[in-house]
């Protein structure tokens, strides 16, 4: 074959890319689950037409790729559908289900791996993320309870105030599972990473809290102990799970609750000094606006309200040289105007 047609039978280099459909990082066994396989080139590009690809799906293990688990019974991934798996103009999507849980391979993660079933070289296969294959799950509802507060503030409403959390159990069609008993664990984590807290004893559970799955719910109270400002700022997470002292449970996915950035308590004093400086301003401009008198207690009204309008503080003082004269404020027929400065003056001392 001369040096051109070579050239011409060469196949520009494609590789497959494997994606599960759904956000969760579990599926459940024996529950179809789709995922979708793309045919792309070196640039991620979606490679259409040509020939129909046909491709071998398999299990592998997330942290070693390059082995397979071995099933107990009969195939561990099985691929629904008549045909199987086929590209057709640069894509695929297939229904599989796994039909055992990662606990019985040391709660280890799989990946899918796609392959073309004809073995060309050119095309190099692809992966999936991994996944935990799970039995049930643990959900937190919220009906009957109160909204999230996404802001806590510990130091509110006494020491018995507490975190509602209403756990479920709950299997593949989201049903509640009675008849399994299920002890529970909860820690804190941080929301972003989803760490752990280093310090658990930052997590207080209530004594009336039920710690165990019991006709498929558990309701538990916790607290939360300290601040997120003792945590670089950052909100926390709370968990609710199997306990991991018992090694039979390992197949049920924990619960996470919403985000929550604890807080000591609000500022009052701020706001208090805040509506007493409204008070004093209102005060004054109700001076400023009084209708005229005459005599000497006229003077001393207008001078107090100069005063405070100049003088921030000059509310209390201005009043109270309004008040000082007030009989000849009354001999003068101004008993109304007395009247008002009273009462202005009464409410800035209610305040401070």
């Amino acid at each position: 074959m001369s040096e051109p047609d070579k050239k011409k039978q060469r196949q520009a280099p494609l590789h497959l890319a494997v994606k599960l459909l759904g956000d969760d990082d579990s599926k459940f066994v024996n529950d179809s689950f789709s995922l979708q396989v793309f045919l792309q080139d070196e640039s991620a590009n979606l490679k259409t037409g040509g020939a129909d690809v046909p491709l071998k799906l398999s299990l592998v293990f997330d942290d070693q790729p390059g082995n397979e688990p071995q099933a107990s019974n009969g195939k561990l991934l099985v691929v629904e559908g008549k045909g199987g798996a086929v590209i057709k103009n640069g894509r695929a999507e297939v229904k599989v289900k796994v039909m055992d849980v990662s606990m019985n391979y040391d709660n280890r993660k799989f990946c899918i791996v796609a392959t073309s079933a004809q073995s060309l070289a050119h095309i190099a296969p692809g992966r999936s993320h991994g996944v935990t294959v799970i039995k049930h799950r643990l959900v937190l509802a919220q009906e009957g309870l109160a909204a999230w507060e996404a802001d806590w503030y510990k130091d509110e409403g006494g020491r018995d105030k507490s975190i509602p959390l209403h756990i479920q159990l709950l299997d593949a069609k989201g049903r509640l599972v009675r008849d399994r008993s299920l002890p529970l664990k909860v820690t804190l984590h941080y929301e972003k990473t989803y760490l752990s807290v280093t310090n658990q004893e930052y997590l207080k559970l209530s004594p009336d809290s039920t710690m165990m799955i019991e006709n498929g719910e558990a309701h538990l109270r916790v607290r939360i102990e300290d601040v997120s400002k003792n945590h670089q700022g950052q909100a926390f997470v709370i968990s609710v799970g199997p306990d991991p002292k018992e090694p039979l449970d390992h197949d049920v996915n924990p619960a996470f609750s919403d985000a929550v950035t604890v807080k000591s308590k609000r500022n009052k004093r701020h706001n208090r000094k805040k509506d007493s400086l409204d008070v004093a301003q209102g005060s004054a401009h109700t001076n400023i606006h009084m209708q005229p008198l005459d005599g000497p207690s006229t003077a001393s009204i207008h001078h107090g309200a100069a005063a405070e309008h100049t003088a921030g503080a000059g509310a209390v003082a201005g009043a109270a040289a309004a008040y000082a004269a007030p009989s000849a404020a009354a001999a003068e027929g101004g008993g109304e105007v007395v009247s008002e400065v009273d009462q202005s003056l009464k409410t800035i001392f209610k305040w401070i």
